[in-house]
């Protein structure tokens, strides 16, 4: 934080800029911004621009250093340009183009295996209501409490592993739920694939 208390901050033209004590109030086209500071931090005028020092060179003082100066520089910015918020819409990746295309897949299905529209559904729901419902938990999971893309490598890398299980059980659980028949046949799957894998592990070593 010193480092950034030791840059200048540039007055632009038509910035009127009052110190009194440990208060500096500053005045611009957007209006007028007041506010005091720690006594371990002066603030001076050098021509068209603003220098804060600090009185020593202790923690807190270096720490109030770089926040005073920040903090200085935004009431500047606030005064000549204004403040604004930056709205940030993140998409969960469902495209129309795949829903479009699911549903002609599945019309081309239904003709070639002579199939009924309710034959279909019945076949195809189960698994979409579980994923659909999986989703509608891990998904504010991740973007809303944990967000892995913040944390450190491993802790993050972690979050995901972890979440991916509650995505497998909560899919599994729905599923048992809706088609008992269909989850005995993901299970079974699920199970050879896991014999398969530590079988070879086996082998390897």
């Amino acid at each position: 934080m010193s480092r950034i208390g030791k840059a200048p901050i540039a007055v632009p033209s038509g910035v009127t800029v009052t110190l009194d004590g440990q208060s500096i109030s500053v005045k611009g086209p957007k209006g007028e911004l007041s506010r005091s500071y720690s006594e371990l931090i002066s603030v001076r005028q050098d021509g068209e621009q603003l220098v804060v020092e600090r009185s020593g060179d202790d923690r807190d003082a270096r720490a109030q250093h770089g926040l005073v100066r920040s903090l200085i520089q935004n009431m500047v910015t606030g005064v000549t340009q204004g403040f604004q918020k930056d709205l940030e819409i993140v998409g969960v990746g469902l495209s129309i183009t795949y829903v479009v295309g699911g549903v002609v897949s599945v019309l081309i299905a239904r003709s070639v295996v002579r199939a009924s529209l309710r034959e279909m559904i019945s076949c195809v729901a189960p698994s979409t209501i579980s994923v659909l419902a999986a989703f509608a938990v891990v998904f504010p999971l991740e973007h809303v409490l944990v967000r892995s893309d913040r944390l450190v490598e491993p802790v993050g890398l972690g979050s995901i592993i972890v979440e991916c299980l509650i995505f497998g059980l909560l899919y599994l659980g729905a599923l048992r739920l809706l088609s008992p028949q269909r989850y005995r046949a993901v299970r079974g799957f699920a199970e050879r694939a896991v014999r398969r894998l530590t079988g070879a592990a086996r082998r390897r070593t």
